[in-house]
């Protein structure tokens, strides 16, 4: 049996509300909570999705998730860009934890809404 002692809730999480530009960046903050007895110790890090159904683009964020305690806000500021060479249109913004470097999420969320395969999505983002 696994016990995890961790619990991470996205909590709030914003973004621009207005038709953003391809290839420049737009602020995505975000605040977490570790709702768990401990913090995790395995190195877990955010990964952001941006999928339009024929394109994606996936980003690991910097953020060291087992520095982050129970019971504490955790507020997590990012610049998130859609290359300039990618089809403008709608594209639908999902967040994980993984491993670093794998795509795969490894950790599921506490958060009700996440997808059967582990991903938070959280908007859909209109880019000319």
């Amino acid at each position: 049996m696994l016990f995890r002692s961790y619990r991470f809730v996205a909590h709030e999480i914003t973004w621009p509300s207005t038709p953003l530009k391809r290839g420049r960046p737009f602020r995505l903050e975000q605040v977490w909570l570790n709702r768990g007895v401990a913090p995790c110790y395995d190195e877990y890090r955010l990964r952001v999705r941006l999928d339009n159904g024929k394109d994606r683009l996936e980003l690991e964020l910097p953020h060291k998730l087992n520095t982050w305690m129970p019971d504490v806000d955790i507020v997590v500021r990012d610049r998130i860009k859609l290359p300039a060479d990618c089809p403008a249109g709608v594209y639908k913004l999902s967040l994980a934890i993984c491993r670093p470097g794998v795509e795969q999420p490894a950790v599921k969320m506490a958060n009700a809404k996440r997808d059967a395969d582990g991903w938070l999505p959280v908007t859909e983002l209109t880019f000319t």
